[in-house]
C-alpha cells in the first residue's frame, strides 16, 4: 500500500510541475490531471477500506491537491486576469 502512495505523490507532483511550464507541457498536464485524480481516489479508497494508519497528513489528499493544480491555474487566469 505504501508504494502506491509514493507513486501517487510523484505523479501528482509531476503534474503540478508540467502545469506551470509553458508550451506543450500544459497540454500534457490536462490528461495527467485526470489520471492523478483517479490514482489518488483509488489510493484513498484502498487505504480507507484496509484501515491503513498514516501520519499527520494522508498522502492521497496531497495527491489530490497537487493533481488539481492545472485546474486551479486555469480558474485563476480565467477569472482574476
Amino acid at each position: 500500500m505504501k508504494p502506491l502512495g509514493w507513486v501517487v505523490l510523484a505523479f501528482s507532483a509531476l503534474t503540478a510541475v508540467f502545469s506551470t511550464l509553458s508550451g506543450v507541457f500544459q497540454f500534457i498536464a490536462m490528461p495527467m490531471m485526470l489520471m492523478g485524480m483517479g490514482l489518488s481516489t483509488i489510493y484513498l479508497m484502498l487505504s480507507t477500506r484496509h484501515r491503513v494508519v498514516h501520519g499527520y497528513v494522508h498522502p492521497g489528499y496531497i495527491g489530490l491537491l497537487l493533481s488539481s493544480v492545472p485546474l486551479l491555474l486555469i480558474l485563476f487566469f480565467k477569472f482574476i486576469r
